[in-house]
C-alpha cells in the first residue's frame, strides 16, 4: 500500500520542508538525527535484558527468549496505530463538520 512511499529519511527531509518554518529546519533535521540514533542504541539494551528472562506462560500464549524480544514493539505498534486511527478520524470529523 506504502510501495515507493520513500525511507524513513526521505519521508522525514520532506516532512521538515513543508511543515516546518525555514529558521527551524536545521534544528528539526538534528533532532531527527539524534532521536534515530537514540532508538538505534536503545535497541540492543533492551534486547539484552529481555534475552534472559524465562520462558513465561501468559493467556495461552507462551513467551519465550525469543518471543518476548518482539512483545514489547509489538504492543507499541498496536498503541501507534490506535492512536493514528483515532486522530485520522478526529480530524476527518472536524473538517466534516466545517
Amino acid at each position: 500500500m506504502l510501495a515507493r512511499a520513500g525511507s524513513a529519511r526521505t519521508v522525514n527531509r520532506r516532512y521538515i520542508a513543508i511543515f516546518v518554518a525555514y529558521k527551524d529546519r536545521t534544528w528539526a533535521s538534528a533532532l531527527f538525527v539524534s532521536l534515530s540514533a537514540v532508538g538505534m542504541a536503545l535497541g540492543p539494551l533492551l534486547a539484552l535484558p529481555l534475552s534472559h528472562f524465562p520462558t513465561l506462560k501468559f493467556a495461552g500464549l507462551t513467551f519465550d527468549h525469543v518471543r518476548l524480544l518482539s512483545s514489547p514493539l509489538t504492543f507499541m505498534w498496536c498503541f501507534h496505530v490506535k492512536l493514528s486511527c483515532l486522530n485520522i478520524l478526529l480530524r476527518w470529523r472536524a473538517v466534516r463538520w466545517l
